[in-house]
């Protein structure tokens, strides 16, 4: 990436728009210097997490309201936990059209999630809840955290051209492109006579 380029070096060198997803992990980048690997998990994880970081702390609307609400179902002792962090969930982007013994029906999501993970996604922070009480405080670094692990995609999607240049092009904007949210590196940098001692 252009950021980790010019951090690493002191000067500016555009990555080309061709890109290879390697193992459905890594995207890999050719530059004037060397090659460049991202990690597309990570990526997106720190992606999310400052999103949601910056829209939480300027009380910006961070939901979107689906065309249908969605039926999910759960154990009677996690519907009782749901209502009552139901004021918790709507801060952080979820609202609720009806709640019955079994099943919760969702009217909206948060922005950054994908509409297809939405019952595991609220799995997770239950459980997360159970274990540490993260929901206590809305805008926690904690509960961002886990919101961009849970929202994240896996190291088994396979990306298109275009949604790795997205991938891309909005890390690039992000003002700690090098690491994720967890301190894990992101972005590795091979320079040519890196490369060469392989061969």
């Amino acid at each position: 990436l252009q950021i980790e380029i010019k951090k690493l070096n002191g000067k500016d060198i555009e990555p080309s728009l061709n890109s290879l997803q390697i193992n459905k992990q890594y995207i890999a980048y050719t530059s004037e210097e060397g090659l460049i690997l991202i990690h597309q998990e990570r990526a997106h994880k720190r992606i999310i997490f400052e999103e949601l970081k910056r829209k939480m702390s300027k009380k910006e609307k961070i939901s979107q309201n689906l065309i249908f609400p969605e039926k999910l179902n759960f154990n009677s002792k996690d519907i009782r936990l749901i209502i009552d962090l139901k004021e918790k969930l709507n801060k952080i982007g979820f609202s609720f059209s009806q709640i019955e013994d079994n099943s919760i029906s969702i009217s909206s999501i948060p922005i950054e999630c994908d509409g297809k993970n939405i019952q595991a996604i609220i799995e997770s922070l239950i459980e997360q809840y159970k274990i540490n009480n993260i929901l206590e405080t809305e805008e926690s670094e904690k509960l961002i955290i886990h919101l961009a692990n849970s929202m994240s995609i896996s190291n088994n999607k396979k990306l298109s051209q275009q949604e790795m240049e997205e991938l891309r092009r909005k890390l690039s904007k992000c003002q700690q492109p090098n690491t994720c949210p967890q301190g894990k590196k992101i972005i590795l940098n091979l320079k040519k006579n890196e490369i060469e001692k392989y061969f």
